[in-house]
């Protein structure tokens, strides 16, 4: 085997290039109803190894509480990667995710974001009853370093 078991698989996606593609475009379409943001979370995590960087897998698993604290609700993180997203003013985002197999989803920390960024000050988490919103993250002068759209999952 030339290549770890850790090593990043790359799907394949076939399109028509056109004048106007843009590869930020195709990532922001791609990830729009998988993100989710939850202010409340301490760490993100994700059930999609495939949307992982540089992962690894962790030697013993970490039990995850939710937020009613039953153990009937707990799942394990089994490794920890980085996801990488491309912000609504195209810069790249590197987020620290927990890898949780059988779950649904990802979930995004802003806090925990800021925490791990030190040009970021604070962030602000927005949404509406139509089902967008978005979250900003910005920097010690009140500056948008970058923003996220969102949108409200259905399921």
């Amino acid at each position: 085997m030339l290549y770890s078991e850790s090593t990043r698989k790359i799907a394949q996606v076939q399109m028509d290039l056109k004048d106007s593609f843009n590869i930020c475009n195709v990532l922001k379409k791609q990830l729009t109803h998988q993100l989710q943001g939850d202010t409340g979370a301490n760490c993100g995590a994700t059930n999609d190894l495939s949307l992982l960087w540089d992962y690894r897998r962790l030697t013993t698993p970490i039990p995850i509480t939710t937020y009613d604290g039953s153990k009937d609700s707990q799942c394990f993180a089994t490794g920890v990667g980085v996801l990488k997203i491309i912000s609504n003013n195209n810069t790249t985002m590197s987020w620290m995710m927990l890898y949780t197999p059988g779950t649904t989803g990802t979930i995004l920390s802003p806090d925990r974001y800021m925490m791990d960024n030190i040009n970021v000050q604070a962030f602000t988490h927005q949404g509406n009853k139509s089902g967008s919103g978005a979250i900003s993250f910005q920097d010690k002068n009140g500056k948008d370093i970058a923003t996220i759209a969102m949108t409200r999952r259905r399921d």
